[in-house]
């Protein structure tokens, strides 16, 4: 019985310190560490419970799935399979819209000074011959790009087509080749002229030699210069009559 006593006082002891020793741990340093621990596991928790949220993609439009492009360093992008394991960031495929499509072209930079947002743009090509769709340059790239050949700095130019009727959407397709005509300058009831009809007297203004009917005299006038076009040059302040065109010498 006494060394049954004994030994159990022992054990009391042993308990009374693994007693303290885990109250020690509850309290200052120790207690600090394991509140950071749990702040860390509940963090790691509440970001698996955001990825697992995300497990169902839901595209925000309507398209075709396409295979994702080559990847910037130039390798190849690992086609995408049931059941592999990727790194998180990877791009798994493309989405692709044919209702709202766009171009895009290159231009030099000594014309880029022509171009600005929301000019209008006519699009044609040979793979959908007879169709012309219409839009509108949504933005111009700020990073110039070098050309193949050598030649001036390109930058970007893209376009946003106007939502495709059901009929253009059977002949369009992703890649297709096109011709682009952009609006640069638009004038409805403007007036050109060729550079020929026009003069420049002592005083430095410009003049033409007009006349409302032909069976009157011309007079000189003075008309103010507008734009370059294809057709000549753009002239103000003139009406409805005649202006004297010079013939070419031979």
């Amino acid at each position: 019985m006494e060394q049954q006593a004994k030994t159990q006082r022992l054990d009391f002891i042993a308990a009374q310190a693994e007693l303290q020793a885990a109250q020690n741990r509850g309290q200052g340093e120790s207690r600090q560490i394991a509140d950071m621990e749990l702040a860390n596991a509940q963090a790691r928790h509440q970001a698996l419970l955001a990825l697992h949220a995300q497990r169902e993609l839901s595209a925000p439009f309507a398209g075709i799935v396409l295979p994702t492009k080559n990847s910037e360093d130039g390798g190849d992008t690992p086609p995408i399979q049931p059941g592999i394991w990727v790194t998180q960031g990877t791009p798994l495929f493309e989405l692709a819209s044919l209702e709202r499509i766009k171009a895009v072209a290159r231009i030099e930079e000594a014309d880029l000074h022509q171009l600005d947002e929301g000019m209008s743009v006519e699009i044609t090509g040979d793979g959908f011959a007879g169709i012309t769709l219409h839009g509108h340059i949504s933005s111009i790239g700020i990073q110039g790009l070098s050309s193949t050949y050598g030649g001036s700095t390109t930058y970007e130019v893209i376009v946003a087509v106007d939502p495709l009727t059901p009929e253009q959407r059977q002949r369009i397709r992703l890649g297709m080749s096109a011709r682009l005509v952009i609006v640069t300058y638009r004038s409805e009831s403007g007036l050109a002229l060729p550079a020929e009809a026009l003069h420049r007297d002592d005083e430095g203004n410009t003049t033409v030699e007009f006349r409302e009917e032909m069976n009157e005299a011309p007079r000189r006038l003075n008309v103010k210069l507008g734009r370059a076009v294809p057709q000549g040059v753009e002239v103000f302040g003139i009406g409805p009559g005649y202006v004297a065109v010079p013939f070419p010498a031979l």
